[in-house]
């Protein structure tokens, strides 16, 4: 058994079966079957239970009992079917947006037997997926599906291995947001700028911490005003589920104001003359320019909304039943708290002690006088 060493990874050969290649701390199998290079993860630190592995690889793969035509006659498509029916099963949210990543996955992968799709393969993706402008995070949830698909594969006994799958680099999530005294300005100069509509939606969704599409979306079904309740359809919803809101303050102020404006054979709470509202990225970014906070986002309000709820201390459960959020751990994505937040906050605390420390207790004989 042959170790060559390099600085990024341990290549270990053993004649007559492959190798093994050490990533990090776990080691993978590299061997050949049916003409082709395959690799796959031992998902173990330990070489000896990758050895294991890559003997009973090399010993399936000589196997005459194993049709190795049938391997050959798998298709992408079949394993992208596996993922729809594993994600309905254990009812993943990810089953909403299987749907539109597939329209692409489909396009590039469709004619393609998996078993010559390699790593090369996957790069030439994410190539044409970047070239098209997808985002890095938006390619990463595609290569994700790629990656569950052969993992089924493997695991109901379609397929022997699987291409190596290197996600991109993502950005940081974006810390965008505005607080109350700037969005007033902004609001004010939507306003003066003939856009009132727009400044209307703007406050539903900074109120509400929803996104644009969901406001913009909303009907006046959906509006229960003897309830004081808003109720998100599943159609305007990005996860997929309806979402309910109760009107209290801004929010009650915005839908009374809303009735008064509604028209005859139009449903939608938010409307121009009528008209659906549609792109007002102009008048958005002017009326931010002019407010001294240029480059915010419409999306950054939803950012705002869950920050106006933290600084609150409302119980993060509840914060996330009203913006929507069903993983905490995007919900935090959301959750800006800045240098001043923990500033004032340690502010509070200290004040608290101090006024704690000036209570005097009575003494006994002062109780009793």
């Amino acid at each position: 058994m042959d170790t060559i060493e390099t600085t990024a990874q341990t290549y270990v050969k053993i004649q007559g079966f492959g190798a093994l290649k050490l990533r990090g701390k776990t080691w993978w199998v590299r061997y050949s079957s049916n003409g082709a290079r395959r690799e796959e993860s031992s998902h173990s630190e330990d070489q000896k239970k990758a050895l294991a592995l890559l003997k009973v690889r090399v010993q399936e793969s000589k196997d005459p009992r194993r049709d190795a035509t049938a391997e050959n006659r798998v298709s992408m498509a079949q394993l992208f079917d596996l993922v729809r029916v594993d994600y309905a099963n254990n009812q993943q949210r990810s089953s909403s947006t299987l749907a539109h990543r597939r329209k692409h996955l489909d396009s590039f992968f469709a004619n393609l037997k998996a078993v010559r799709v390699t790593g090369r393969t996957i790069e030439n993706y994410k190539r044409e997926r970047l070239d098209a402008k997808a985002s890095n995070g938006t390619v990463n949830r595609e290569l994700a599906v790629i990656r569950r698909a052969f993992r089924l594969g493997m695991e109901q006994g379609l397929l022997t291995s699987a291409p190596t799958i290197k996600m991109l680099q993502e950005a940081p999530p974006r810390e965008g947001f505005t607080d109350e005294e700037t969005f007033a300005e902004i609001e004010r100069h939507l306003t003066e700028a003939e856009s009132e509509d727009v400044a209307d939606v703007a406050r539903f969704a900074y109120e509400s911490a929803s996104r644009k599409g969901s406001v913009l979306g909303l009907q006046w079904p959906d509006v229960d005003r003897a309830l004081g309740l808003v109720r998100f359809r599943t159609e305007i919803e990005k996860n997929g589920e309806v979402r309910q809101v109760p009107l209290v303050g801004p929010l009650a102020d915005m839908i009374e104001k809303r009735w008064t404006l509604r028209r005859l054979g139009v449903p939608l709470v938010f409307h121009r003359q009528g008209q659906r509202i549609k792109d007002f990225r102009g008048a958005w970014a002017t009326a931010c320019e002019a407010a001294g906070q240029p480059g915010l986002r419409f999306h950054d309000l939803r950012r705002s909304g869950v920050r106006n709820m933290e600084l609150a201390n409302m119980p993060r459960s509840l914060a996330m039943r009203v913006s929507g959020h069903k993983t905490e751990a995007v919900y935090r994505r959301y959750a800006i708290v800045t240098d001043a937040d923990v500033r004032a906050a340690l502010e509070r605390v200290q004040a608290a002690k101090k006024a704690k420390a000036k209570v005097i207790p009575l003494r006994a004989a002062e109780v009793t006088s």
